[in-house]
């Protein structure tokens, strides 16, 4: 797991003996922005989506915080259809 802070990047570390035996049982999601410099197209936020089993990650941008229900929808619909499952447990920052 890495966290942003101040500009750099700190690798954490905590144990787990979770074990996951399908796409979807636990998906987590960490959410950041504003950004101090926004990009080319305007995007100033990002969120994260990682499937705890099989370590798909996805990567939205967008230019508003108010845009994070959207994009967790649009996530939602794509995975679930990608791994033919339902997302049965999401953990965010």
């Amino acid at each position: 797991m890495f966290s942003l802070c101040s500009g750099q990047v700190a690798q954490t570390s905590f144990p787990s003996e979770s074990v996951y035996t399908s796409p979807l049982e636990l998906s987590y999601s960490y959410l950041s922005g504003p950004a101090h410099v926004s990009s080319t197209n305007g995007f100033s936020y990002y969120i994260t989506f990682v499937d705890a089993y099989s370590r798909f990650t996805w990567i939205y941008l967008f230019k508003t915080q108010s845009e994070t229900s959207n994009v967790f929808k649009k996530f939602k619909a794509m995975a679930e259809v990608q791994f033919n499952s339902k997302i049965k447990s999401l953990q965010t920052d």
